[in-house]
Formats: structure tokens, sequence, C-alpha cells
């Protein structure tokens, strides 16, 4: 059996970290909101959050389509959740940290498509022509 880390790109890489930082981060933040007075409901919410990021970033290296959309939908709520809410050097941090990632996923597209897509890279005769299967 291939280590998980052994068979990923430098940018998947690059996101499951930042998917952990930012679970890191939420679980802190979601934490720290039980004792700021703040309703328990936006703490549950922060921690629940926090627990789908960390599966994200354990998921992420499997190259799943699937996994992959979801990753997607899960980091541009989280966008949009920081812009929503009131705005402080920390949100721009964790902003800037939710674009990074969304750029890193973005630009490992490619790789989820030809997995997602079940081929190989190997180019096969078929009929004169050459179709490369990926």
């Amino acid at each position: 059996m291939v280590p998980i880390f052994e068979n990923q790109s430098r940018l998947v890489r690059l996101a499951q970290t930042l998917f952990f930082l930012l679970a890191a981060a939420m679980a802190v933040f979601g934490l720290l909101t039980f004792f700021y007075g703040t309703p328990p409901v936006v703490a549950a919410l922060m921690l629940v959050d926090a627990l789908l990021l960390g599966l994200a970033g354990w998921l992420i290296p499997r190259r799943s389509n699937f996994f992959y959309s979801l990753s997607i939908l899960l980091v541009l709520g989280n966008i949009l959740a920081t812009l929503a809410d009131q705005f402080g050097w920390v949100d721009a941090i964790v902003l800037l940290t939710f674009v990074a990632l969304l750029a890193a996923l973005l630009a490992t597209r490619r790789q989820f498509e030809e997995i997602h897509h079940g081929g190989t890279e190997d180019t096969e005769k078929m009929g004169g022509k050459e179709k490369k299967r990926i």
C-alpha cells in the first residue's frame, strides 16, 4: 500500500494542510465563542464547520471528484460566511487563507477530473487513430 502523501501533488498537499489549519482555527474560535457570551448555536456551527474542514482535509488526497466538489462548496460557503460577519484583522487572515485554499483547489481541478474519468494517460491505436484515454 502506497502512503497517501507519496502519490499526490504539492498543491493537493497544500490544500490538505490549509484544510487542517483552518479546521484547527475554527475549532479554537468555536471554543472561545462559548466563553464570550455568543449564542451557543453560533459556537456549535463553528465546531461543525471545523469538523467538516478536517474531514475535507482528510478526504481530499483520495482524489474523488465528489469530495472535490463538496470541498469547493465548503470553501465558498466559508468565504461568504467570513464576509457576512463583523470584519477585523483575524477575519482578513482567515479570508485570505480560504482564498488561498480555493486557489489551490481550483489549480488541482485537472487531477480530480483525470481520476474521475478513470482512464490512464496511455494512448491506444484504435482503427488507425490514436485515442488518449483520460
